[in-house]
């Protein structure tokens, strides 16, 4: 792994390792071999999803991902009418949003994407967790999920400039990323990871800091320890437990 420093002003911003590539495939691979049925969710998700979101579609797609994704009872506790309606508001802003997280105008979205967090977040029972999923669904290239381990990796706050935080840095290591593919010898290295895995580096990004921040990796089963090393053949977890806890 590799640490990179940014310079903000005359501030020192120390960023989280950058994963070598074999430790980043890895636990992508993992990823793939772990969770086929969400992984399906989720491409008919984001192939279908658009700004115009009614209750229906709230229900439908965002309150089920969030169920798939380990948040207990959404469906019960999140209201899709107000879901829906915190979206339409946002939508002037949102439509500006369809980019990459790596695009230069990142930088001048900041005080958008803190106002988006912070908006919905605002509806009743969605926390910081949930929040970051929707965004993630409605602008995949842009919006990075996350949880409390993950924050705590990454050292930033649960709160909507903690996220734009989060994003930051998330934007260094994915630089340090793709440059690792390159001094590979991947001149495309974006290319090849979306023809590879078919996801947005967002997403790969976000498989592979759940599952390096979940505790039960280092405890699981001789066969998925042996897999996640690249050998033999994928077995179960031996605490498999709900990916994503908190709201």
């Amino acid at each position: 792994m590799k640490f990179f420093i940014s310079f903000e002003g005359m501030s020192i911003r120390m960023n989280v390792p950058v994963p070598a590539i074999n430790d980043f495939e890895r636990f992508l691979n993992l990823w793939r071999g772990l969770y086929v049925l969400d992984d399906a969710f989720y491409h008919k998700a984001i192939s279908e999803l658009t700004l115009d979101v009614d209750p229906k579609i709230a229900c439908s797609f965002l309150i089920r991902f969030l169920e798939l994704w380990g948040v207990e009872e959404a469906s019960t506790r999140i209201s899709p009418v107000e879901l829906s309606q915190r979206i339409s508001n946002l939508k002037p802003k949102l439509a500006k949003m369809d980019i990459s997280i790596l695009d230069g105008k990142f930088n001048k979205m900041k005080d958008e994407i803190v106002e988006a967090f912070r908006e919905i977040c605002s509806v009743k029972n969605v926390g910081t967790t949930s929040a970051s999923k929707i965004l993630h669904l409605l602008r995949p290239k842009l919006f990075v999920m996350w949880d409390i381990n993950i924050a705590k990796r990454f050292g930033v706050k649960m709160s909507p400039k903690g996220y734009l935080d989060f994003l930051e840095k998330c934007r260094d290591v994915l630089e340090g990323i793709l440059n690792e593919y390159r001094r590979s010898g991947i001149s495309d290295p974006e290319s090849y990871l979306l023809n590879k895995y078919g996801k947005p580096l967002t997403k790969l990004l976000d498989e592979y800091n759940w599952l390096s921040t979940r505790r039960w990796i280092s405890s699981t089963t001789p066969c998925l320890m042996q897999f996640i090393r690249g050998q033999g053949t994928l077995g179960a977890p031996s605490q498999p437990g709900s990916r994503r806890k908190s709201i």
